[in-house]
């Protein structure tokens, strides 16, 4: 593992390697041993931006905010006869296309 990798996998996946992908454990745990302060630098670095994300407290909607928007959408409209009859046309212009390359 290069360790641009190393510091895109901890700056994606936060300063705990248990949760990083199975896959790069193994060689993200030789970078640490290769060069552990430079690895505690980086894995601390995105430590301390996971601390910040999770002391962020997440806005909630009111009760019924989830029910105004879903009456506030549009509703589908009812298929009427004409919407069928586009494709129908297009489909008789083929069927008449194909008969006279027969003939």
């Amino acid at each position: 593992m290069t360790p641009d990798r190393f510091e895109a996998l901890a700056e994606a996946y936060g300063g705990d390697v248990a949760r990083w992908p199975e896959d790069e454990r193994e060689a993200a745990a030789e970078v640490m041993a290769s060069r552990p302060a430079w690895a505690r630098d980086v894995l601390s670095q995105a430590a301390a931006l996971d601390t910040l994300l999770d002391a962020f407290e997440r806005p909630h909607g009111s009760v019924g905010l989830a029910a105004r928007i879903a009456a506030s959408a549009p509703r589908p409209h009812r298929r009427r006869w004409v919407d069928w009859l586009l494709p129908a046309g297009m489909g008789v212009g083929l069927a008449a296309a194909c008969v006279a390359g027969v003939v």
